[in-house]
């Protein structure tokens, strides 16, 4: 179930509930929850306590007053598991069940209901096709029969968001002034993105989902560039090629250069703070920083983020005392590297080779790069 625990290993417990809750509702046969809160002003889950006190499949409780991303999930069946904004000032409201819920509440989230009936066939679909990925996942299988169930849920998966999309970017037109036409515009499909925001009305722009908004923008700003960069960089940076040489800012400010570390090991770490699995391996990047310190020198590069997210991530996170640098999406270091999922970890030798690329911590990363160094 590795796939599968991966969209839920975020999902924690829960705190107690009060009159006046945040989210209520109902949701029939379950008995106990458990769920996690990201803020969009931090870059970790907030972890609570469990919340059972169910009566009659009813429940209530309060969050964070902070926007974000809720998660809940079952606790007798983590497969079944909910992802869900919790807007600022509004009250959520789910009934039926976690399989199959109806949502309300203020209005934001009787707009948020109505689009949810629109596209939950799709969300359906596209967790039935990840199941059948996952539940065909064996050491005895073919890699071929893994390879084409992967295949299979990443076509269903393009064809769900293409819909979802085309639904989405309808109901913004057809709802341009309403706040959660601001949140849905922010998770259409990029060649949608600018359509859907001339839609919405002054107000909606700059109410209270501006700041998503702003951060839409700016991840879209530096697509081109980052595709330029990726392109231009196909086939010459490979295990065994130069490493691309760069400047960027460093956290106070002063510029550095990869090349001025020529004649030890680095360890390029392209990270986010919006990247929960960056932030959880951090501590193995810390290792690695502290263990091979004499020989090798780790270089944490920050993409797809505002400058200040970055700077409160690494101000949160405490130990982070090994270089820190800033990628500019219109600069796009990761397009360079080739980088395709967070984390990366690109090793370096002395003489300014390429000699290894991993993509996430393995359970014997620290000890795989210890193995590189000689």
């Amino acid at each position: 179930m590795r796939k599968l625990m991966f969209f839920v290993a975020a999902v924690i417990l829960v705190a107690s509930c009060t009159p006046k809750a945040q989210v209520s509702g109902c949701f029939a046969g379950t008995k106990a929850i458990s769920y996690g809160f990201q803020s969009d002003n931090d870059t970790c889950i907030e972890i609570m306590e469990e919340y059972s006190d169910f009566k009659d499949g009813k429940f209530a409780f309060n969050v964070s007053d902070e926007p974000g991303e809720l998660f809940i999930a079952d606790k007798e069946d983590f497969i079944t598991f909910i992802q869900i904004y919790l807007a600022q000032g509004e009250k959520l409201v789910m009934e039926g069940t976690m399989a199959d819920y109806k949502i309300s509440g203020t209005p934001f989230y009787q707009d948020m209901g109505e689009y949810h009936e629109l596209v939950k066939g799709y969300d359906v679909r596209v967790r039935q096709a990840l199941m059948a990925m996952d539940e065909g996942e064996s050491e005895d299988e073919a890699d071929e029969l893994d390879d084409a169930a992967m295949e299979d849920f990443e076509r269903i998966k393009q064809e769900c968001d293409q819909a979802k999309s085309d639904i989405g970017l309808e109901f913004v037109k057809a709802h341009p002034d309403s706040d959660f036409s601001a949140y849905l515009v922010c998770y259409l499909l990029r060649s949608d993105f600018n359509e859907g925001l001339q839609a919405l009305t002054e107000r909606a722009r700059n109410g209270k989902l501006k700041y998503l908004i702003d951060q839409t923008v700016q991840r879209y700003s530096g697509y081109e560039a980052s595709m330029k960069a990726y392109a231009e960089s196909k086939g010459k940076v490979y295990v065994g090629a130069d490493a691309p040489d760069f400047t960027l800012k460093t956290i106070e400010g002063e510029d550095f250069t990869l090349s001025s570390l020529r004649g030890r090991y680095v360890m390029l770490d392209f990270w986010g703070s919006w990247c929960h699995w960056c932030v959880e391996g951090m501590p193995k990047v810390k290792e690695i920083s502290e263990k091979y310190a004499d020989k090798l020198t780790v270089v944490s590069v920050d993409c797809n983020d505002t400058e200040a997210r970055w700077r409160k991530a690494v101000e949160k996170i405490g130990y982070m005392t090994w270089p820190q640098v800033y990628n500019p999406r219109s600069v796009s270091i990761d397009g360079t590297y080739q980088v395709e999922a967070f984390p990366t970890f690109i090793i370096i030798n002395p003489e300014g080779k390429i000699i290894a690329k991993f993509e996430g911590e393995g359970e014997h990363f620290v000890a795989e790069v210890g193995a590189l160094i000689k």
